[in-house]
Order: structure tokens, then sequence, then C-alpha cells
């Protein structure tokens, strides 16, 4: 016999998630409240109670496994207790129920802490355009005592329930500073557990670490540190509202494109006989495509190609984009031959400045040729006129 009234008081199917009965739970526990229909209040009530109950049951795993076999009388047979309808809404809305939803508004609802998590993303699919499904670590309530991490809470006898405690300072004669702190006892809750009643399900913690699923939609130029926020979707802890997840975007480093903004580094090595001759080469964009380069004019140190309109999509002008520049770095040789070098000079049309042993006076000093990793543009304009080979004679 199939059992499906809970399910359908509740209008989802028999094989929905915790997630979306919790979320038909609130939807419906909000309709339904009696203080949000005070014109028809005992129809309400009946049917905010037929919600909770069928709440209770079906997210609960245990007691979902005997109501799909064995039905309500099952659940009586297993002696399974249960929540007050208005408990449950408050641990599921916070300390005081509908605040946030048109009710009680002087008061302040508390909010668990928020969960941050990293979105790595390549910088391929930052240019693209992706969704990523993330699985966040996340509290949920323990099915099992509700929140309250044991049958049998007292209120704490340090701080009488309040939950914070005032201590006095002398700072001299006749002077006393009066401070509030945190109760050091309940650590500010008002209230204390009994070690003798805790729950097995959580370890007397309330909730349970789970994974849940999160859907990321990666927007074409989005930009390292831009972030999503899904409120009322993370962390659950009683008598509190729940918290909000916020997914980060990390961007992974690329092996062949660096972003500088809107705009796509790609740095390429080449020889000095490149430099000085033909520079003919290809690569492939992270769009795909294939960018074919030639160019037979010399390339000096930090010379660079600037292609329109071949960067990153920019954010909110759709169809526009960055700039494409190809940096290039000068491979030069680490020694040349004598014979080579009177070459290049022949070439050029200059004189040889070698130096000739003997005659004349000269003063030693101990100098030493140091490799930088960045040299200036006098230097480098300097160096791009040695030439890297000499043609066979």
């Amino acid at each position: 016999m199939s059992h499906t009234k809970f399910y359908e008081i509740l209008g989802v199917s028999k094989d929905a998630d915790e997630k979306t009965i919790k979320k038909s739970y609130k939807k419906l526990a909000l309709k339904w409240h009696p203080d949000k229909n005070p014109d028809n209040q005992e129809e309400a009530k009946k049917k905010f109670e037929e919600i909770s109950n069928a709440y209770q049951v079906l997210v609960d795993p245990e007691k979902r496994q005997i109501y799909d076999k064995y039905g309500e009388e099952g659940l009586d047979q297993s002696g399974g207790g249960g929540m007050s309808p208005e408990d449950i809404f408050s641990h599921i809305f916070g300390a005081h129920g509908m605040g946030n939803h048109g009710m009680g508004m002087g008061q302040q609802v508390r909010k668990a802490r928020e969960v941050v998590y990293q979105v790595k993303v390549s910088l391929k699919d930052l240019y693209m355009g992706k969704t990523i499904v993330c699985n966040v670590d996340v509290d949920r309530l323990c099915a099992l005592c509700a929140g309250k991490g044991c049958s049998k809470i007292d209120k704490c006898g340090k701080c009488d329930g309040r939950g914070f405690v005032v201590i006095r300072r002398r700072l001299g004669p006749g002077m006393v500073q009066q401070m509030q702190m945190a109760c050091p006892n309940c650590h500010g809750e008002g209230e204390v557990k009994d070690k003798s009643t805790l729950c097995h399900n959580c370890e007397g913690q309330g909730s349970k670490s789970v994974k849940e699923e999160f859907k990321f939609d990666v927007e074409r130029g989005m930009k390292h540190g831009e972030h999503r926020v899904y409120r009322g979707e993370g962390n659950e802890i009683r008598d509190c509202q729940q918290g909000d997840v916020i997914l980060v975007v990390e961007e992974q480093e690329d092996p062949n494109f660096k972003r500088s903004e809107d705009d796509l580094i790609y740095t390429k090595q080449i020889t000095l006989a490149e430099s000085l001759t033909y520079l003919s080469f290809n690569f492939t964009h992270l769009n795909g495509e294939v960018i074919d380069v030639y160019d037979d004019r010399i390339i000096k140190a930090n010379s660079y190609h600037l292609f329109d309109d071949l960067g990153m999509p920019i954010r909110g002008r759709d169809g526009e984009f960055g700039n494409l520049i190809v940096r290039y770095v000068i491979d030069y040789p680490d020694r040349l031959t004598h014979n080579q070098k009177s070459c290049i000079l022949k070439l050029l049309g200059e004189k040889s400045k070698r130096r000739q042993g003997g005659g004349g006076s000269k003063t030693n000093y101990n100098c030493v040729l140091l490799e930088g990793n960045e040299s200036s543009d006098d230097e480098e304009d300097e160096d791009q006129h040695d030439p890297n080979q000499c043609p066979t004679q």
C-alpha cells in the first residue's frame, strides 16, 4: 500500500529530497500560520498542524522510512513523539518566528554565520561562461533532536538565563568600571544542556554538517573575487535565522594567458634571429580560435602586438571585449665565437673593436657581468643589435 498523504499535504513527490521538503514547508507554514489568518484561525490552525506534522515526519529519515512502509499507524506503534507546530516553526524561522515576515517587527532575530565557499574557475571558463555545481558543507538542524542537542535543557544558573553577566573592575579610589560580557558558563545562550541527555545523532551539537549542492552560473567576463549570495540557504542553528551561502570566484592561473582587467596577455619567447628577420607562429586563443602572427619587421625588446577585441568579454557591455596583447621575450645566445662576431660586424658594416694583446698600460678592475630578469628600455634597445647567428660562409 502506498502512503502519500503527508507528501500531498506538503505538495512534494515521494522522491523529494530534504531541501525540497523544507522549502515547501516554509512556503506553506507562512501561508497558514494562525497569526496570519485572523479571520479563519480554526481552519488555519488545522492546516498549520497538518503541515507541521507532515514536515517533521518526512524530514526525519527514520520516521520517513517507517511512514513509507507502514503509514501513520506504524509511526504510532514506533512511539516516536514530536515537537509542537510552533516549536518547529520557531526552529526554522528563528527564535522570534515571523519577525522577518511581517510579525514581531520590533524584535531582532539572530542569524547563523555565513558560509563562504571559494569556487575555482579557469580563465577559459571566465571567458566562455559556465555553470559549475558546487558541493558546499553546511550545518543542518539535527532531525532527531530538532536542533536542541539534548532532550533536557536547563536555564543557566550563573546568568539566570540572560546570557550575559555584569562584572565590575576597580580603577581607583571611588572609581568602578562596570562591563557586560557573555556568560562563560552558557556562552551567551542563557541555557545549558543536560549532558546525560545529549543527542547521539548529533553528539549534542544540535546540527550536523552535510553536503549541499549549489549551482553557480559563471558569467562571461567575471573577475576574481566576484561573488553570489544564496540568502537563507546556509547554516541552521536553533533559535536563529538561517544563514547565507556566499560563493566567491577564485580565478585559476592559466598556462598560456594572463589577465589584466579586461585585457589578455600572451607572452611569446622568440630567438634573436626571429626578432631580426621573420617572425611567424600561431597559438590557440581561449575561445578556440587559432591566431596566426607574421611580421618581417625588427622586433625590439619589450615590443608587443595589440589585437583589438580579442581580450576578455566586458561585463555589462554585450559584445564588447578588451584587447589581446602578445608580448615578446627575446632569447639571446649565451655566447658567440670570435669568427661569428667578425661575421656579424661585417654584415652590419662595423669595424672590429677586439683588443689586441700587448702594448700600452691599463688599470685592471674586478668586473662581473650579471644577468637580470628585467632590463631597462635603454639596455634592451642596445642588446637588440647583437645578432644571434652568422650566415654560413
